[in-house]
């Protein structure tokens, strides 16, 4: 595990939060792969989608600007987990008034690094 891949993919979590808080539809293209999947959980009922209908959810009115509720800035890495050209990285964070776990599966694909898979879950 080399510190500059490390730092690259901290960067890119932090990226992928930027683009879903601020509604940043070039940003999260940027982050993820075309085919890249999101599927969790909220209040009890499970969330399935794809590229396309994750970026019009968090891109609809008021890109740019924090939702309501979110005004203060609040996204961590707890774990980036790298063997070879994949990873895992858990991200806590705050998303329109809700706390999320999301898991993020990245993968390298020549030097740079793509999220290919999103597992969420609300933790209030």
């Amino acid at each position: 595990m080399s510190t500059p891949d490390i730092e690259a993919i901290a960067l890119l979590a932090r990226e992928y939060y930027d683009g879903m808080l601020y509604g940043n539809a070039g940003s999260l293209a940027r982050t993820f792969d075309a085919g890249a999947r999101f599927q969790g959980v909220r209040d009890g009922e499970q969330v399935r989608r794809g590229l396309p209908e994750f970026i019009a959810m968090v891109s609809g009115a008021g890109a740019d600007a924090p939702r309501p509720g979110e005004a203060e800035y609040s996204m961590s890495v707890a774990l980036i987990d790298i063997t070879g050209p994949v990873a895992i990285v858990k991200v806590r964070d705050r998303f329109r008034g809700r706390t999320y776990v999301d898991y993020l599966t990245v993968m390298k694909v020549g030097d740079e690094w793509r999220i290919v898979n999103k597992a969420f879950v609300t933790v209030d």
